[in-house]
């Protein structure tokens, strides 16, 4: 049997970018505003990115239709890890649809961190969160 013929148990998602997303799920968004029923006013969805790494989407509240898309990818010939944000608008109902062009451009324009960079790759989402969480309206 071929390995490559087995489905992969993290979808073709990098161990870096997995490792970075499981730091983030231990941080506090101590930016947030505290939710009177528990938690923090800040909803946060998940997905694959393209079978190349991970998307994350922010919002203040799920009614709110603007978001916060990032993306963690893995580069596996430099093994650097990139991230990428940006802000789309949309209805709560609707799942955003990027175009190619805005992949490519996504990718040109990411920040890059070295192997194992974690830390500065967490303070970099972190504000960009931040920034995010700050100026942007319902």
């Amino acid at each position: 049997m071929i390995l490559s013929d087995r489905p992969s148990p993290n979808f073709g998602v990098g161990a870096q970018a997995l490792a970075l997303l499981h730091l983030l799920s231990e941080r506090e968004p101590t930016f947030a505003a505290s939710n009177p029923e528990g938690g923090y006013l800040l909803q946060v969805r998940t997905g694959l990115w393209y079978g190349e790494g991970i998307e994350l989407r922010f919002r203040k509240d799920p009614d709110q239709s603007q978001f916060l898309a990032l993306t963690i990818v893995e580069d596996p010939a430099t093994t650097r890890l990139a991230v990428d944000h940006w802000t789309l608008d949309m209805d709560a109902f609707d799942e955003p649809c990027l175009t190619y062009d805005q992949k490519l451009k996504g990718y040109a324009e990411s920040y890059k961190f070295p192997y194992g960079a974690f830390a500065p790759a967490i303070a970099y989402i972190e504000t960009i969160l931040q920034h995010f969480y700050e100026h942007h309206q319902k």
